[in-house]
C-alpha cells in the first residue's frame, strides 16, 4: 500500500462575519465544516462540487494561506498547523499549487526565466551555475521551447502560461501539487494537452495531485479517487470508477445526470434538483442536503448524517447519507 502522505483531519474554517461599531463577529460563513480525508503518494485525488462549497478553501487552507479554524493538516507525519513561519516555508517547497488564472499569479514584469529563478532562489533548491541549465530543462518538460524564456507572461498564449505556471510548481521540486481550476479557462483541445502533460510528470517525478475542478469528466480523466462536496462537507469519497458507476448520494447522481452525453440519440435518466444551493451562514439543519432532496425524511432534517461506507459497496466508497444502504440495494427503484 502506497504511503499516505496528507491527511486532513476534522479540518474547519470559519470566515466571520462583523457588524457594528464595535466590529464584533455576529456569525460566521462555514466555508469548510468537519472533513477528514487522506492522499496516499503518487495518486491523484479529484475534489468536486458546485462553485461556493469549500473546494478552493480546502486548498489554501492545506497550504496554510489560510488558517484553520480547527482541525489538523498532517503532511509526511508533520502537523502543518504547529509549524512555526521558518519550519513551514521550509515545508512548503515541498507543496505547491497551481492557480486558476495563471494570468493573474504570473509577474508580468518578469520574464519567464525570472519567474523560475526566482522560484528557485527562494528555496535554494539549485546551485546558482546550474540555473540556466535548469530552466531550460524545465521549459522542455512542460512542453516549451528554451527561447522563449525571454518572453514575458503577456506574450504568451492561455496554455501556454499555464505551463509556465506549471514549470514554477516544478521549479521547487515538490511532492505535492494542489491543481485549483487549472484546465477551468481553456478551451477542450487545450485541457487534453494540459491534463496529458500532468499525467506524464507525475510518472516522471513521482508527484502526488489534488485536484480540484467543477468538471466531472475531467476528474473522471485524471483521479484516482474522488471527493465530493457540498457546502462546505464531504457527501461522497470513492474510487473513480466506483464513483461514477456507483453513485450512492443523491447529490452525487444529480451531478453525474447532468453531464451531456457526446451522442444525440443517447438518452439519460437526470435527476432535477429544486431550489437553490443554500447558504453557509445559516446552512441546514440535518443533512444539508435534504431541501433539495427528493428523497429526504425527517429524519435527513433533523440528523446530520456521518461519511461512512456500506456493505454492499467496496470498503473505500464512503457516503454521508441515511439510506446510503438502501441505495446501494435497491438503486433502480430510486434512480
Amino acid at each position: 500500500m502506497r504511503k499516505e502522505i496528507l491527511k486532513v483531519d476534522h479540518l474547519k474554517k470559519y470566515f466571520p462575519i462583523k457588524s457594528g461599531i464595535w466590529n464584533r463577529t455576529v456569525t460566521n460563513i462555514k466555508a469548510v465544516d468537519n472533513i477528514s480525508f487522506t492522499v496516499h503518494e503518487g495518486e491523484t485525488v479529484g475534489i468536486v462540487g458546485e462553485s461556493g462549497c469549500g473546494k478552493s478553501t480546502v486548498a489554501r487552507t492545506i497550504l496554510q494561506l489560510e488558517q484553520p479554524t480547527a482541525g489538523n493538516i498532517y503532511f509526511e507525519g508533520k502537523n502543518l498547523c504547529l509549524l512555526r513561519k521558518k519550519e513551514l516555508r521550509r515545508k512548503r517547497k515541498e507543496m505547491q499549487m497551481i492557480f486558476q488564472h495563471p494570468h493573474s499569479s504570473l509577474n508580468p514584469r518578469q520574464r519567464l526565466k525570472d519567474i523560475l529563478y526566482e522560484a528557485m532562489s527562494i528555496q535554494k533548491v539549485v546551485p546558482k551555475a546550474r540555473k540556466n541549465e535548469q530552466v531550460h530543462a524545465l521549459l522542455q518538460k512542460v512542453g516549451l521551447q528554451p527561447h522563449q524564456q525571454e518572453r514575458y507572461p503577456h506574450e504568451l498564449s492561455g496554455g501556454e502560461k499555464q505551463r509556465v505556471a506549471i514549470a514554477r510548481a516544478l521549479a521547487v521540486q515538490p511532492k505535492l501539487i494542489i491543481c485549483d481550476e487549472i484546465v477551468s479557462s481553456l478551451d477542450i483541445s487545450r485541457q487534453a494537452q494540459i491534463l496529458h502533460l500532468l499525467k506524464k510528470l507525475q510518472q516522471d517525478f513521482n508527484l502526488t495531485y489534488l485536484f480540484i475542478s467543477h468538471d466531472l469528466e475531467v476528474v473522471r480523466y485524471i483521479s484516482d479517487r474522488v471527493i465530493v462536496m457540498y457546502v462546505g462537507q464531504i457527501v461522497e469519497m470513492a474510487t473513480t470508477q466506483s464513483l461514477f458507476e456507483s453513485p450512492m448520494h443523491p447529490y452525487t447522481h444529480a451531478l453525474l445526470s447532468a453531464i451531456p452525453t457526446p451522442h444525440p440519440k443517447a438518452k439519460r435518466k437526470r435527476l432535477l434538483l429544486k431550489g437553490e444551493v443554500p447558504s453557509p451562514v445559516e446552512p441546514p439543519s440535518g443533512c444539508r442536503f435534504h431541501p433539495r432532496c427528493p428523497f429526504a425524511t425527517e429524519t435527513c432534517k433533523k440528523v446530520a448524517p456521518t461519511l461512512q461506507g456500506t456493505k454492499d459497496v467496496e470498503q473505500n466508497h464512503l457516503v454521508a447519507c441515511h439510506y446510503g444502504e438502501d441505495i446501494a440495494r435497491n438503486r433502480s427503484s430510486f434512480f
